[in-house]
């Protein structure tokens, strides 16, 4: 099988009309491997045999399961793995391996979704391939070189992972199932065996011929196991280590050869321990690769670490290679075990990326990150962690997972980091300091992170006697406890006593007589003033623009936007100015009691940055468990997945977020108090003040797959009870940002395509515009068109302007302006509009239109997000309105004597057969009177 592929590798290299110049593609290699890579995400690939046994096979559907989840982060790279579980046992179209299609038996609730995607044409690398294209990231095929997730089978119970290749040919494994080898897994493929190395080097030419890669990963860390000799308790020999060598030659080669024939070369990446010492012992002359340029990039570690980052990161660059740091998921063993929490959250994860960056590396990989925790730990610029609280643990991985002595005998020899591990705690001895060292990557002591505050702490977890006395060092500064409780010692560190890169830190217990002395666990925390983020300083103070909202006019309570209010009046009774707010009274329909958004632009097409404010007041006669209001804002995603949701919950002493207590010092929430919550919609970023001061900010994941964004005032849920007092709450915008696309319809020059206009006293359509307008409802006085509807008189119903131009329904600009210059006579009623301008240009997939439209009245305008206000702007005089639309994807902007107004996305109108555009009337909605200076609708260049 080798000898095909070979051949047809050779041959491409022959090509030499197909085949770049070797300066040329030397120049290629250079460009993509120094393009922005900073954060690596490899899919783990189970989203293929993990389907959700109801849900339809597509290609839409597979994205959601796991890919969706890149956007809306700082992810540069995807590193897709086909499975490749069984050594060759893949998801993706294969004749060189064997193609997995069986059902995972233990997970009733799934199945495989890869022979349906075959069936329909395409496969999950296929799919993986199409969606990195379109998002514009870097794509990577991931191949597990010697996983063994199959070593659970038997012939009486076999494993679904178990490939035919490995049942056919158990004399090509490291063992048996009866006969296990000492070190590694019986089930792992011998690479002393040429037909091993045959069939991996088939697969890798497959997927070089079939899939449009940005390059190729051989991942040796699942599992970390290629020879017998090792797996019996020995190390590579130097002719093992050079037949490894020559296989990766072959490899590199097959990747060459299909990256000339292509025109662009193919990166190779490598996923290894990150030791020179400890790969070579189980088979991998590391740094002899590095020499002959057998490999681009190297991840560094997995299961478990054995340097510090910059040990692998300078060797690396020292050869021109590109290494990041493997952050797979924390495996300490907690079960039964004391431990300090905190592992495996967002302040561990960007702890980590910090520290790596701080060493040298290149970016981060991540690894076994799946759906709400791969966005909220991702989505953070790597250049921008500095702003965000972190936890640096002293040992990372560890007791919880694969050892390094599980694939090598004695192979924690080549350890040389802290063994800080709260499953296998560490004796010291009374006196004698335990010293180790940690890489910060927070530099607390420069003065932009002074600025913030930062509070510095350790946290040390012994088993010592109470009046065992403790002592911390940091870098050659001592500090005594602040604090313990339960074998947790706490030191208050001064901001400059750490330092950005490697810090020393020595533990010492002095204790009489003979106890024995434990070290289970220690950290390094660091918290940060709260900021706003990026987007959200605005949202401090500026007015705010509400959607929806309750306040009290009147002596009642009144409702503004589209709230829905399940409150009924005998649980809202208003008094001295304040909404009493009633729940789970006893009485019938006290339960449940709440305002529900219902406006479109809250809960389909939120704005970027959604603002709520509310003054509040919690009685002291309210329990202290029950609370008694929340607020609840979970606008939708852009990606169409699920929704950014954030909730405050209040009780007279304490406030939750997200189910979590947020301290407020010196706050009483038993007083009034009066709060203001920024919500950013792109990327779940958020920021709270409370009276004026910023108090909480950071980024929220919560709520994933809900139909339909919400906004819940009051209650939300049976958790709600007792009483609570309101003065107003309002849900709107704060500042408009406009979207790049619409900036040259601000106030560039409109190249007409129809219009009407007032001419030597008589109203001039131009253009294709279709006059429905009879003379006598459009009278000329004083320069201006005075529109007359549903007068009474025959005829007066339904007079408009219609644009019929096929420049704009068939051949769409980008880019679709109209501006127009209108009055509303004051003596027009309130309730219904007196004129109306409505755009619908087909989408660009056929499917219905995008539409925009505005009504207007003296005193209000109504438009697709329902009635909007525009402080300062009377209808009743003259005013200059512009609307853009982007055909391409319905963004459009209103502005209004030359200022920016309104943005949003359209996506109304789809029901319409036709696209059409009317002036004036266009249904029984629009009476009255309006005067009309001009009309022209065109296009804008970009």
């Amino acid at each position: 099988m080798r000898t095909k592929y070979w051949s047809l590798s050779l041959a491409a290299l022959l090509l030499g009309g197909m085949a770049l110049a070797a300066d040329d593609f030397e120049a290629k290699r250079a460009e993509m491997l120094n393009r922005k890579r900073e954060i690596i995400y490899n899919t783990d690939g189970c989203d293929a045999i993990y389907y959700p046994r109801e849900l339809a096979a597509s290609k839409e559907n597979f994205i959601n399961r796991r890919l969706v989840y890149t956007q809306g982060t700082a992810i540069d790279s995807v590193f897709y793995c086909p499975l490749s579980s069984g050594f060759g046992h893949l998801t993706y179209r294969t004749t060189a391996g064997d193609q997995l299609l069986a059902d995972p038996p233990h997970a009733p609730k799934m199945r495989n979704v890869t022979g349906e995607l075959l069936a329909m044409g395409t496969d999950p690398l296929k799919i993986a391939e199409e969606y990195c294209r379109e998002q514009g990231l870097e794509f990577f095929a991931s191949l597990r070189v010697n996983d063994t997730h199959d070593q659970g089978h038997t012939e009486e119970k076999p494993m679904f992972l178990m490939s035919p290749f490995k049942r056919q040919h158990p004399e090509f494994l490291l063992g048996s199932k009866a006969k296990p080898p000492k070190n590694c897994s019986w089930s792992a493929a011998d690479f002393t065996h040429k037909e091993v190395r045959d069939r991996m080097a088939a697969i890798v030419a497959e997927i070089c011929a079939n899939y449009d890669i940005d390059g190729i990963e051989y991942d040796f860390m699942r599992h970390m196991q290629l020879l017998k000799s090792v797996a019996d308790g020995g190390t590579a020999s130097p002719r093992e280590l050079k037949m490894m060598t020559d296989f990766m030659k072959e490899l590199r080669e097959i990747t060459e050869a299909a990256g000339r024939k292509r025109g662009r070369p193919i990166l190779v990446a490598i996923r290894v321990p990150d030791s020179v010492e400890y790969c070579r012992a189980v088979g991998i002359d590391l740094e002899q690769w590095m020499k002959e340029k057998l490999f681009d990039i190297m991840i560094g570690a997995s299961y478990f670490q054995l340097n510090p980052w910059r040990v692998s990161a300078e060797l690396a660059h020292k050869y021109g290679i590109k290494f990041y740091a493997s952050l797979d998921e924390s495996r300490i063993q907690r079960k039964g075990v004391k431990y300090i929490p905190g592992r495996g959250g967002r302040d561990f994860y960007l702890a980590r990326s910090a520290a790596a960056m701080a060493d040298g590396c290149d970016g981060v990989y991540h690894f076994n990150l799946e759906y709400k925790g791969l966005r909220d730990i991702t989505r953070t610029p790597l250049d921008q962690l500095d702003r965000y609280d972190k936890v640096y643990y002293a040992t990372e991985r560890g007791s919880g997972g694969y050892r390094s002595f599980h694939f090598l005998r004695e192979g924690d020899r080549f350890n040389n980091l802290p063994k800080l591990d709260p499953g296998e705690p560490l004796k010291v001895v009374s006196g004698k300091p335990l010293n180790f060292s940690i890489t910060i990557g927070d530099d607390t002591a420069s003065p932009e992170a002074l600025k913030r505050d930062p509070a510095v702490t350790a946290e040390l977890l012994v088993d010592a006697p109470q009046d065992a006395k403790i002592s911390l060092s940091v870098n050659g500064r001592e500090f005594a406890p602040t604090g313990r409780k339960d074998g947790l010692v706490t030191f208050s560190l001064a901001p400059e006593s750490i330092k950005k890169g490697a810090n020393d830190f020595a533990v010492t217990i002095d204790a009489s007589g003979n106890t024995e002395l434990m070290v289970r666990d220690f950290c390094v925390r660091i918290k940060y003033a709260p900021t706003a983020p990026e987007g959200l300083e605005q949202a401090a103070s500026e007015a705010i623009e509400p959607i929806v909202g309750v306040s009290v006019v009147d002596g009642k309570a009144k409702i503004v936007g589209k709230l829905r209010n399940s409150y009924k009046p005998k649980f809202m009774p208003v008094e001295n100015g304040v909404i009493k707010l009633i729940h789970d009274s006893g009485e019938k329909g006290a339960d449940y009691m709440r305002f529900s958004a219902a406006d479109p632009q809250i809960v389909q097409v939120p704005p970027r940055v959604l603002v709520a404010e509310w003054r509040l007041r919690i009685p002291a006669e309210n329990g202290e468990e029950q609370p008694s209001f929340q607020i609840v804002l979970a606008p939708p995603r852009k990606s169409g997945k699920g929704d950014y949701e954030i909730s405050y919950r209040f009780t007279p002493t304490r406030m939750t977020c997200n189910q979590s207590v947020v301290q407020l010092p010196g706050v009483d929430f038993t007083q009034w108090n009066t709060y203001r919550l920024a919500l950013d919609t792109s990327n779940g970023a958020y920021a709270l003040w409370v009276n004026g001061k910023i108090r909480q900010a950071g980024v929220t994941s919560a709520g994933a797959d809900r139909e339909n964004g919400f906004c819940h005032i009051g209650d939300g849920s049976a958790g709600i009870g007792g009483k609570a007092e309101l003065a107003y709450v309002m849900v709107g915008t704060c500042g408009i940002e406009l979207a790049p696309e619409l900036e040259p319809a601000a106030s560039g020059a409109i190249t007409p395509v129809a219009g009407v206009a007032v001419v030597d006293g008589k109203a001039q359509v131009t253009g294709k515009l279709k006059n429905g307008y009879k003379p006598q409802f459009m009278p000329i006085e004083d320069g201006a068109m005075k529109l007359i509807h549903d007068s009474g008189e025959k005829g007066a119903d339904y007079m408009r302007f219609t644009i019929n131009d096929p420049a704009l329904f068939k051949t769409l600009p980008p880019l679709m302006v109209t501006e127009w210059k209108l009055r509303i006579p004051a003596e027009n009623g309130e309730e219904q509009p007196s004129f109306q301008v409505a755009l619908a240009p087909p989408r660009k997939s056929g499917e219905g239109s995008y539409e925009v439209f505005y009504r207007f009245t003296p005193t209000r305008v109504i438009c697709n997000r329902g009635e909007v206000k525009f402080p300062g702007v009377d209808l009743r005089q003259w005013n200059t309105f512009r609307v853009a639309l982007d055909t391409g994807n319905g963004a459009y902007a209103l502005w209004i004597n030359g200022k920016l107004m309104q943005v949003g996305t359209t996506t109304d109108g789809a029901w319409r057969k036709t696209p059409f555009c009317h002036i004036g009337d266009a249904s029984g909605q629009v009476g009255g009177k309006a005067e009309l200076a001009y009309l022209t609708i065109g296009t804008v260049a970009e």
